[in-house]
């Protein structure tokens, strides 16, 4: 999946229209945000972090170098799980619903 996919995937995830994209990112027309959603205009590497945080992802996942679009709240949450003793862990999916394996 390109960049540009993947900013409009997540935009639509979100439930944000192009306009209010645009204006998170800093840019006046909605124009700009189509066509950086169809690929015809090249994102500035300045702008990925505006992007990163408006679509509440990183810039890793825009670029392709991440497979899912955690925000750094939900990698803080998953690298805090990974330190606790198994038993928190069990108590953890208990409380998530999740079936110990």
């Amino acid at each position: 999946m390109e960049i540009y996919e993947r900013i409009r995937a997540r935009r639509i995830e979100l439930g944000i229209t192009q306009e209010e994209l645009g204006k998170m990112v800093g840019y006046t027309h909605r124009s700009t945000t189509n066509k950086t959603e169809k690929g015809i205009n090249d994102i500035p590497c300045r702008m990925l972090p505006k992007y990163a945080e408006a679509l509440q992802t990183t810039v890793g996942y825009l670029v392709g170098a991440e497979e899912t679009a955690l925000t750094e709240e939900e990698k803080d949450i998953i690298s805090r799980y990974r330190e606790m003793p198994a038993q928190m862990q069990e108590a953890v999916r208990a409380l998530c619903g999740i079936k110990s394996r």
